[in-house]
C-alpha cells in the first residue's frame, strides 16, 4: 500500500489563500453582529454574546498612522492613539522593515562590487 503525501503548497500560494480566507471572514462580520443583536433582542442569550465576541472580535485593533517615524510613534503613544504595547509592536515592525531594506541595499552593493571585481 502506498501513502500519498499531502500536496506541497507554495509558500506564497498559502499566504494568498490565508489572505482570501481572512477577507471572507471579514465579510461575514457584519452578519455575525446582526445575528448577535437579534439573538440578544429575542433571547437575551449571553452565551451567544460570548461565542460571537470570541470568534468575531479581532484580537488586535487596526490603527492607521500617518507618521511611523520614532517621533510619530511616541506621539501616538503620548496621545493615547496607541497603547505602549501597540507602540512597541509598531516600532518593531518598522525596524524590521528598515533592516530588510538595509540588507537589500547591501546585497545590491555587494553584487556590484563582485561584478566590478569579475570584470577587472
Amino acid at each position: 500500500m502506498s501513502v500519498t503525501p499531502f500536496p506541497t503548497v507554495h509558500k506564497d500560494a498559502k499566504a494568498v489563500a490565508q489572505a482570501e480566507n481572512w477577507e471572507a471572514l471579514n465579510a461575514l462580520y457584519p452578519a455575525a453582529l446582526e445575528a448577535l443583536r437579534e439573538r440578544l433582542a429575542t433571547c437575551n442569550d449571553m452565551a451567544a454574546v460570548k461565542l460571537i465576541v470570541e470568534l468575531c472580535a479581532p484580537k488586535q485593533r487596526a490603527v492607521a498612522l500617518n507618521d511611523i517615524s520614532p517621533a510619530g510613534i511616541r506621539e501616538a503613544i503620548r496621545t493615547g492613539r496607541l497603547s505602549p504595547n501597540e507602540g512597541a509592536a509598531v516600532a518593531a515592525a518598522v525596524k524590521s522593515c528598515a533592516d530588510i531594506e538595509t540588507l537589500d541595499a547591501l546585497a545590491l552593493r555587494i553584487e556590484a562590487i563582485e561584478r566590478a571585481i569579475g570584470a577587472a
